[in-house]
């Protein structure tokens, strides 16, 4: 998939990989909610890990 795991490898919102469901399904949560990539800030909040939260 291209929106499941550690980070997104899509190119863009509608980029889906051969596993769509399961993409839309990650997509739906990864634009939905709140998240810290890897090594970023966001929120007033640091993301020191090497997986999203």
């Amino acid at each position: 998939t291209k929106w499941c795991g550690e980070t997104t490898t899509a190119a863009s919102d509608s980029d889906f990989g051969d596993e769509i469901y399961a993409d839309i399904c990650c997509w739906d949560h990864y634009v939905n909610c709140f998240h810290i990539e890897p090594n970023d800030e966001r929120y007033g909040l640091s993301n020191d890990n090497p997986y999203t939260v």
